[in-house]
């Protein structure tokens, strides 16, 4: 009996040994999963109707892991975001090419005209342009008042504006070194104001540093009449006073008329309502240069300003400067000697 059932046992398991190997998947179906790794993931698919119920049950769970895992690996790479350059340091430029920039930035080639503005209820200056009148009897802003006496000269109006640049004057609110390097650019130049009112002002909003930096002042109009505007002929004359290196107080415009003794009166009205700033200057810069510094257009001291073609007389220009000088020594004006 022992006998029997180890040969049964023998055939049992040689049978075991031949028996065929089961699979659960087709060979070709592991093929073409294969063939899915390798290619793009919008590659279209077989239809699974074709295939057998195993594939569908099994293999095509395992088939769609596989193929969303590809449509990752085929996607591309997103490039390397390149790295923001940090902007340059302006003032590790070399001092020529800054000023070079400063220049564009701040100054204006034929002029900085400015014009009076108010806004939020505040007094203050901006760039525009101004109107001038040039007749026989008037020359300078154009004044409502005088407009009947235009008409019979037959005036010629013109336009005053020098807008050719949009400066940017924030640039020297940067730092401390860009205003110390930046702000002469800016205040040096000449400096266009269509009144006395105007001009008053400027000078009161720029304050006592940029003041120290004016050079060169233009006025196209003298305040008249017995307003406002007459009275701020004296008020900004007296902010001139801490503007001590003006190299010129350029009146281009009519102070004033008068038909006798015309550079003598003139003499007068200027030393009446620009007392403060010619001791001022003179203090710092001598006598002599306090009577040049005040200069007018060339109608002022002219033979016949009522001619076509004007003609200057240094006689009145001397006449001015002298008159100016005594009443300055006559108001307890001493000139300092070294």
């Amino acid at each position: 009996m022992a006998t029997t059932t180890a040969a049964e046992v023998a055939t049992v398991r040689t049978s075991k040994r031949k028996r065929n190997r089961v699979s659960y998947l087709d060979d070709d179906h592991f093929d073409v999963l294969d063939q899915v790794d390798d290619e793009p993931a919008f590659e279209e698919q077989e239809d699974p109707v074709e295939e057998d119920l195993d594939d569908l049950s099994f293999g095509t769970k395992r088939g769609r892991g596989v193929k969303r895992r590809a449509a990752k690996k085929a996607k591309k790479t997103p490039s390397k975001k390149e790295k923001k350059q940090k902007p340059f340091r302006f003032l590790d430029l070399p001092a020529e090419l800054r000023d070079e920039i400063y220049e564009l930035a701040l100054v204006e080639p034929n002029g900085l005209t400015l014009v009076s503005r108010t806004k939020n209820s505040r007094r203050s200056v901006t760039r525009g342009s101004i109107s001038i009148t040039n007749t026989k009897s008037y020359y300078g802003k154009t004044c409502r008042r005088i407009w009947y006496s235009q008409r019979i000269d037959g005036s010629q109006t013109s336009i005053e504006s020098h807008l050719e640049r949009q400066l940017i004057p924030n640039l020297l609110a940067v730092n401390q070194q860009i205003r110390f390097e930046a702000s002469s650019f800016l205040y040096k130049q000449e400096i266009v104001l269509d009144d006395t009112s105007t001009l008053f002002q400027f000078i009161a909003t720029i304050g006592p540093y940029n003041r120290k930096l004016i050079n060169d002042i233009v006025v196209r109009g003298w305040g008249r009449g017995r307003g406002v505007t007459r009275g701020h002929n004296f008020s900004s004359l007296t902010a001139l006073a801490e503007c001590t290196n003006l190299d010129s107080l350029y009146f281009d415009c009519d102070v004033g008329r008068y038909y006798r003794r015309e550079h003598k009166k003139l003499a007068g009205q200027i030393y009446r309502d620009g007392h403060f700033f010619l001791e001022a200057y003179a203090t710092a810069n001598g006598l002599d240069a306090a009577l040049k510094v005040v200069q007018f257009s060339e109608r002022q001291f002219a033979k016949d300003r009522y001619a076509d073609e004007l003609e200057f007389d240094q006689s009145k220009r001397d006449g001015f400067e002298n008159e100016l000088e005594r009443l300055m020594k006559k108001g307890g004006f001493k000139v300092r000697t070294k």
